[in-house]
């Protein structure tokens, strides 16, 4: 079973601009998002949240198939976005 991610976020380098490319994503109905050129902060919290969930997560633990896998990632990004949440 596959994931199909529904949002791919980028920088405007070159690979990320090509017709190929984009048109892969389009046809798997893939949104596309792009960080403004010049602006590589804006990526900044979802980098973030990436590196986190792998340090604190998925390096840490052996799942047994895709099923334990959606559950445990779902369940961690849930937490740190109430974890946010409360910060604001």
């Amino acid at each position: 079973m596959w994931i199909i991610a529904e949002i791919h976020h980028s920088d405007q380098r070159g690979q990320y601009l090509s017709s190929a490319y984009i048109s892969t994503l389009t046809r798997h109905g893939i949104e596309i998002s792009l960080a403004q050129r010049g602006r590589p902060w804006e990526n900044g919290y979802a980098e973030r949240l990436i590196r986190t969930l792998k340090e604190e997560e998925v390096h840490l633990n052996d799942y047994e198939d895709i099923i334990e896998v959606r559950a445990r990632i779902e369940h961690f990004i849930t937490q740190e976005l109430k974890k946010r949440d409360q910060q604001l």
